[in-house]
């Protein structure tokens, strides 16, 4: 069964759009595929927003849905499918809206994610008034999905709405039933599963339980079960050993974006593990959160230390004043739900609800992220940290991956070159590894567009290896034009391939070419630039040592000339 529509409601004109300018009056109610109504006219509109929606989640959401009317005017509304984490939808919905001295209506708002689960959540209508200066004119908007927030960030100004009611579906029977929730919460398993501390753990049911729900409740220090006649309970044993976990966000306050930011937590005096939290902007919370592995009880009376380093878009590193600053957490943390740490110029504020403590900020340097990269140098002079089967690392769940971070925390720690893999008839996927989850090919595209968005001055190349279907090679440009990235990508001249210098860094973020692709296939069909055509491999290992710099590639039998440069 399917899940509920948002709430919609309100007039709407016969072809589902309204016109800028039209007259007063109410028009026939029209719907999109989903049963939403469409923008409707009542008044006359003298202003256009048009926004579109960040997804801050660590989650893809299946679809968001937002609603806007103005005064007494009816709900307008668009809907985004396959909105993935960290990534933005085109800013396609055109709210309209009135300003001037007689204008004194405001602005209704309300929005609608579904989780791929089937659960979908609403916040209620918020009242928010848009002024001259959010016109499509002066840029477009997004909107962001943070955490248990909806943050309407207009150029006028901002402010939030929870998203506190839900709807979640229930298999029982063999019937779908939705439960009501006020909030929601995200777990992610690092690879092994949670077990109870005694195996075949006993559990005793009686005669009077007969009939009665026994429900199981999952905590992160342990779980119960809710048995009538008494109940029955465990802690964990968690995938690194220990008792107790708590799940933790960092919130940036300093002044600029952080290009990533690394926690390190270490229980007791055992190994030390370091968790990565890829690109927050300024004054916000990462839409990462990590979960944090302790010992609690009394046989468990170890500390817990903590270091904090942060790289900030400016390339200055910050660490706190005291690296393995003690500060400890027990039970009531666990239960607490999600813990938020703070970090700016002067403050490492390790916020607990078992008691609060904090450290200084001290600046290290500077870190050459992007690796002395010469924005006067041609592209083909400078040199590109690249990383190998970018897509296949333990964070998007390989088990056998030649990469441990995301591909957005790569990017954030300086990777500029990254290597994918696509499959599939018709393209889907970014790995054909019976050890590792699929990934889709337009999430990637759509995370390294939300980087290139982000962070202005950087140029990302990617190369591809080939292995999808001649049929369906049409389809790769369309994946592309999807993810939002096509007016980014540069396409090299012929005369390049002959070792004519290419545009330097400087030309090429000037005019926004920002995405360079190569591929390995080059059939008629190719849609990129084959990448024998413009680049050479090294020669490595010992053959470097004996003057052999020739290379035959079995697979297409070509040769590679290799030139020794000095």
């Amino acid at each position: 069964m399917g899940v509920p529509s948002p709430l919609t409601s309100g007039p709407t004109n016969a072809t589902g759009e309204r016109a800028r300018y039209g007259t007063l009056g109410q028009s026939p109610k029209a719907t999109d595929k989903y049963g939403n109504r469409l923008g409707g006219s009542s008044g006359l509109a003298d202003q256009t927003a048009q926004i579109g929606i960040t997804n801050k989640l660590p989650v893809t959401l299946s679809k968001v849905t937002l609603e806007h009317h103005y005064s007494d005017w009816g709900w307008e509304s668009r809907t985004w499918e396959e909105v993935n984490t960290n990534s933005s939808t085109a800013a396609n919905f055109e709210a309209r809206y009135l300003t001037g001295w007689d204008a004194w209506g405001t602005d209704h708002w309300r929005i609608s994610i579904y989780f791929e689960d089937g659960a979908v959540f609403y916040t209620s209508t918020k009242d928010y008034m848009m002024r001259q200066e959010d016109n499509y004119q002066h840029g477009l908007i997004w909107f962001e999905i943070t955490g248990k927030i909806f943050n309407i960030k207009l150029r006028s100004g901002a402010c939030k709405s929870p998203i506190d009611y839900g709807l979640v579906p229930y298999k029982i029977d063999g019937e779908t039933i939705r439960r009501k929730y006020t909030t929601y919460n995200f777990v992610r398993l690092q690879g092994t599963p949670f077990k109870n501390q005694k195996q075949d753990k006993e559990c005793g049911i009686r005669p009077e339980d007969a009939g009665k729900d026994i429900t199981i409740f999952i905590y992160p220090t342990g779980w119960s079960m809710g048995i009538p006649s008494g109940p029955c309970a465990d802690s964990w044993i968690t995938p690194l050993g220990y008792n107790t976990v708590a799940f933790i966000r960092i919130e940036n306050n300093f002044g600029q974006t952080a290009r990533y930011i690394s926690l390190t937590h270490q229980y007791s005096s055992d190994q030390a593990y370091t968790y990565d939290y890829p690109y927050i902007f300024q004054g916000e919370e990462s839409s990462q959160l990590n979960m944090v592995e302790y010992n609690t009880g009394a046989f468990h009376p170890g500390l817990d230390y903590w270091t904090v380093d942060v790289f900030l878009e400016d390339d200055k590193h910050y660490q706190n004043s005291k690296p393995g600053k003690e500060c400890y957490l027990d039970e009531r943390d666990a239960a607490a739900g999600t813990l938020v740490f703070g970090v700016s110029e002067s403050k490492f504020n390790i916020d607990l609800p078992s008691g609060s403590c904090g450290d200084g900020m001290k600046a290290l340097g500077q870190v050459d992220v992007l690796l002395s990269a010469d924005p006067h140098l041609p592209y083909n002079k400078n040199c590109y940290l690249a990383a190998h089967n970018a897509f296949a690392n333990y964070a998007a769940g390989y088990i056998v991956a030649n990469q441990a971070l995301s591909i957005d925390t790569q990017l954030s720690m300086g990777v500029s070159t990254l290597l994918l893999d696509i499959w599939g008839k018709p393209i889907r996927y970014l790995t054909n590894n019976p050890f590792a989850t699929p990934i889709s090919l337009l999430s990637a595209l759509k995370t390294i567009n939300q980087y290139l968005t982000h962070f202005n001055k950087n140029i990302i190349t990617i190369m591809i290896e080939d292995n999808i279907d001649a049929a369906h090679h049409t389809d790769l440009w369309s994946i592309f034009q999807s993810a939002g990235v096509t007016d980014k990508v540069f396409w090299p001249a012929p005369a390049m391939e002959k070792d004519v210098n290419w545009p330097t860094l400087w030309s090429m973020l000037y005019e926004n070419q920002r995405l360079v692709v190569f591929s390995d296939y080059n059939g008629r069909d190719k849609v990129f630039p084959y990448q024998w055509d413009f680049m050479s491999e090294n020669v490595y290992g010992a053959e470097s040592l004996t003057g052999k710099h020739g290379l035959t590639y079995a697979g297409d039998q070509e040769k590679v000339h290799m030139v020794p440069k000095t």
